[in-house]
């Protein structure tokens, strides 16, 4: 399940954050079917640690 969707048009991208593990999803526009993310950043606290609303991410 999805807790946050961004639209980024200028940038022709989709951001995701899952609701689970705080996964951060980055998706290339226009998404076809089975689109998978072109960049995924886990959340460094853990699916265990994750708050619902605090994630910390470290950008490769």
């Amino acid at each position: 399940m999805v807790a946050a969707l961004i639209a980024d048009p200028p940038r022709e991208l989709i951001y995701t954050l899952q609701s689970t593990d705080g996964e951060l999803g980055v998706y290339g526009l226009p998404l076809g079917g089975g689109a998978k993310p072109v960049l995924a950043l886990k959340c460094l606290a853990g699916a265990s640690n994750c708050s619902a609303h605090e994630h910390l991410f470290l950008a490769p």
